[in-house]
């Protein structure tokens, strides 16, 4: 349907099926790029969009006249719209909506944000009239980012996010209420009805690679219908029910490190990758001879369906002598943290024996097996503190909080006395955290410097990834970029640091924090290490970062 050389996605069909709607852009969740229509079958793509902010999520209004997207340039998830036929600028649909969907000639379904990142699916007017909840996952980090009514108008497929990881859709009644069953594959991030709404298509995945599926309505057995080597996003049911249009292609990331030599890429096979969602940690040993990375490769292992991390591999690359080396290959991780005298790995990771997602720590020389420190799911993001002290996420409740434990898995307790929605990283003295926490009622959150000691929290930004280098002598920000799934996206991201003075833990902060990339500039001594998304070493010449190479288009695929 598309022929670039680059990267099409996130396809959409007016209603008579005659025009194709798409994001040309490299990011199958949310991507800088630009929307485009083409009249099928051979119709010229024609951009209707031309502005440097992240879209996604296209669709057409009843009539066809009109292509709504979701506009989120930073902080925001709006709905824009555009007419088909260009022309006219890009306006304001409706504010706080992601993944809007026309249901009526004025009445739409999208997702809003409230409190921290928690987002649920709601339906109104255009003007957000008349406004009910139709689901609200029932933890504060759940997101529910797609929507799409059944054609009885009895029924609402959604797509569901918990704490970063994708979580099998949601099939739930339009008038609200019980019951909601699953649907789908196990990590399911999108979905589509058949025109007679007999059947559900779903894109997700039972372990590594993303592809298209589909389940008889209401609970057939889901069926995986597309594989291979390239990965299906996005899904869009031509009128007639037989076929669908997907985007199709490869993405791969490799990890390259800068010093005093230049760039050198680091890993060599398979997708790899120096952070996952929003860790700031530094993947480097606390001499810089050893760089830690994660990677996935069709030899890893293969998770069984219940396990919805990808197949994540911690690999050491010895930085003077190239010699890579897998570590702990039983296992498939989600995070990790170094200690820093280099002996030893805290991570999560999923264990076959022991059916699930655990905290593990484990020995970097091999000589004994990893130890299992806890017996929950729901517990993630190691970090190491003072004396070895173990940092980490848990739920109790609907709610994260920060939780620490001794590196022998006793001493189990709250750190913190208010949740959060995820932690970053810690001071090199130990003795404050960064995390991303809700602000009171309001649809945003902040990232904060937290006390583990008690006192005042220190506000860093809005949207930002902060962390320190490794001797603590410089403060790093990591500004833009957005988050996509699992991961913080790079594109548009940069990498500054800040030097510290002595006894210094922060750089003096703009009141109420950085917001803008002209804030950072303003600090002392503040200097753009890298135009983009890099995690710093021991000073601000030696870091690592992932490049990224997409290829995708759009495929016509005919149902069986």
């Amino acid at each position: 349907m598309t022929d670039f050389s680059d990267s099409a996605t996130h396809p959409a069909l007016s209603p008579d099926g005659r025009m194709l709607a798409f994001i040309r852009g490299s990011d199958p969740f949310i991507t800088k790029g630009q929307l485009y229509v083409k009249m099928l079958p051979n119709g010229e793509p024609v951009r209707l969009t031309n502005d440097p902010d992240a879209k996604g999520f296209p669709a057409f209004s009843p009539d066809g006249s009109r292509i709504a997207y979701t506009h989120a340039p930073a902080r925001t998830w709006d709905t824009w719209v555009v007419p088909v036929l260009g022309g006219v600028e890009p306006r304001p649909l409706l504010a706080n909506a992601s993944g809007l969907t026309w249901i009526g000639d004025r009445q739409v379904l999208f997702s809003e944000l409230r409190q921290g990142i928690h987002m649920p699916v709601v339906t109104s007017t255009e003007g957000r009239g008349e406004q009910r909840d139709i689901y609200v996952p029932p933890h504060d980090v759940g997101m529910a980012h797609f929507s799409y009514l059944s054609p009885d108008r009895e029924w609402v497929l959604l797509a569901e996010m918990d704490g970063g990881v994708w979580l099998p859709c949601r099939l739930v009644p339009f008038a609200g209420g019980s019951p909601v069953r699953p649907a789908g594959p196990p990590a399911c991030r999108q979905a589509a009805w058949s025109p007679d709404g007999k059947w559900m298509y779903f894109i997700g995945s039972a372990g590594p690679g993303s592809h298209i599926w589909r389940q008889r309505f209401p609970d057939g057995p889901p069926e995986q219908l597309t594989s291979g080597a390239t990965e299906e996003h996005g899904i869009a049911v031509t009128p007639d029910g037989r076929s669908l249009i997907t985007a199709s292609g490869l993405s791969h990331y490799s990890v390259w490190v800068h010093d005093s030599n230049g760039d050198h890429r680091i890993s060599a096979e398979g997708s790899a990758t120096v952070s996952l969602w929003l860790s700031s940690l530094s993947p480097f040993s606390q001499d810089g001879k050893t760089l830690y990375y994660l990677t996935t490769n069709a030899s890893a292992p293969k998770a069984p369906p219940e396990q919805r991390i990808a197949p994540w591999e911690l690999w050491a690359a010895d930085l003077e002598t190239g010699r890579r080396e897998r570590l702990f290959p039983d296992f498939l991780m989600s995070s990790f943290d170094i200690a820093r005298d280099g002996s030893t790995v805290a991570f999560a990771a999923w264990y076959a024996k022991a059916k699930g997602e655990r905290l593990w720590i484990g020995s970097l020389d091999g000589r004994s097996p990893p130890r299992q420190l806890s017996s929950g799911v729901e517990e993630h993001d190691p970090i190491f503190g003072v004396g070895g002290e173990l940092l980490f996420t848990a739920r109790d409740g609907p709610s994260n909080f920060l939780y620490r434990m001794k590196p022998d898995g006793s001493d189990r307790r709250k750190a913190l006395p208010d949740p959060i929605v995820f932690h970053m990283s810690i001071s090199p003295d130990g003795t404050w955290v960064v995390a991303r926490v809700p602000v009171g009622s309001e649809e945003r959150n902040s990232v904060k410097a937290l006390p583990l000691g008690g006192g005042r929290s220190v506000t860093i930004c809005d949207f930002c990834q902060p962390g320190w280098s490794l001797d603590g002598r410089f403060f790093w920000i990591r500004i833009g970029g957005h988050v996509t799934s699992g991961q913080v996206t790079s594109e548009g991201e940069k990498t500054f640091a800040i030097p510290l003075r002595a006894g210094e833990i922060f750089p003096p902060l703009p009141e109420g924090g950085i917001r803008s990339e002209a804030d950072v500039k303003a600090l002392p001594g503040a200097q753009l290490v890298f135009d983009g998304r890099a995690a710093m070493g021991s000073n601000p010449s030696i870091y690592a970062y992932s490049q990224e190479i997409v290829q995708r288009n759009l495929f016509r695929v005919p149902l069986p």
